[in-house]
């Protein structure tokens, strides 16, 4: 089995717009309509003040998982490039961002890590768009993903500080004022309220491995020096 300890993960950004409503086709001589308030506030007023509405994925060996309302956890093949399959509608690409390494062994970890997330709250009725959503699914994975190590050794930090803060700011903005209603009301299993203890959760429950034994007693993946190396280079990107 592939090793994925050292491989990057990637986080992939996308700009969501709110489409206007068909119009109607009329024979009158009327001014074609403006777009709505709603449409210009999502894509044009929030956005300039570090308040616009994205949706993210995560890249980690070979893959690309995202979450979405209905679907819960998905993932997709990456085959040249980004996999675009299953965005919600109104997405166009913004940009990509290195966020760090993966701290796992192998596959069978990661699955193990997303089967905890998944049986948790990220399922497919657990979405809500200002408590839980896509954003926050890609900051606890990616979280688990780069930082497990340091989870695993008990440390104290505050989360991964790669991880772009105006992503989710419009939802967390939202959250502050109760718009997102009730906790728990519309979306079974409450909001993501602490993201590095879901993300501790999930490594602590997920059984992850750190090396995989062979017959003739040697391990596969990196040798123990190669893992304090890459130790040092995520205890950077760690804020703590």
């Amino acid at each position: 089995m592939q090793s994925l300890l050292g491989t990057e993960v990637i986080l992939h950004i996308y700009k969501l717009t709110i489409p206007d409503p068909p119009t109607v086709p009329s024979t009158s001589l009327e001014a074609p309509k403006k777009k709505s308030f709603i449409s210009r506030l999502v894509s044009t007023v929030l956005p300039s003040i570090g308040m616009g509405a994205y949706h993210t994925s995560l890249d980690i060996g070979g893959y690309n998982y995202q979450y979405g309302s209905g679907i819960g956890i998905s993932r997709g093949k990456l085959v040249g490039g980004r996999n675009e399959e299953s965005l919600p509608p109104g997405c166009t690409y913004l940009k990509s961002l290195p966020l760090g390494f993966c701290s796992l062994d192998d596959q069978a970890s990661l699955n193990s890590l997303i089967n905890t997330l998944r049986g948790a709250a990220f399922h497919d009725q657990g979405y809500n768009v200002v408590t839980r959503n896509c954003n926050h699914f890609t900051t606890v994975l990616a979280t688990a993903v780069c930082c497990a190590d340091a989870i695993m050794r008990g440390d104290d930090f505050k989360g991964l500080g790669t991880y772009p803060p105006w992503v989710n700011r419009l939802a967390r903005s939202g959250g502050a004022v109760g718009a997102g209603g009730v906790k728990g009301t519309g979306a079974e299993g409450g909001g993501c309220e602490d993201e590095v203890g879901e993300a501790r959760d999930a490594v602590g429950k997920g059984k992850v491995k750190w090396s995989l034994p062979q017959r003739d007693g040697k391990t596969k993946g990196k040798t123990s020096t190669e893992k304090k190396v890459l130790t040092e280079k995520q205890k950077a990107m760690e804020q703590r």
